[in-house]
């Protein structure tokens, strides 16, 4: 028995969350088409304008100046990885 792939969500609005249409697609491994990387959500356009609307709703809200220090810059920045 095979182990089941990961899933990988959309990040909107600083959320993780899976497509509107709770649909997924498996991406394989170019170099054996028999493993699957991962599955992924089948976004659409419901889904593209949700995360629009947050990253505008956001703009004003987040402010990184170009003119400071990338490691000042860096450490206000958060990155978050799925395991």
């Amino acid at each position: 028995m095979s182990a089941q792939p990961e899933e990988f969500l959309n990040h909107i609005q600083g959320e993780w969350v899976r497509s509107r249409a709770g649909r997924t697609f498996a991406n394989t491994n170019p170099h054996d088409a028999r493993e699957t990387v991962g599955l992924f959500q089948a976004s659409g356009s419901a889904d593209a304008e949700a995360a629009v609307a947050a990253a505008s709703a956001a703009r004003g809200r987040i402010v990184v100046c170009r003119t400071r220090a990338i490691v000042s810059r860096q450490n206000r920045l958060h990155f978050q990885t799925i395991s």
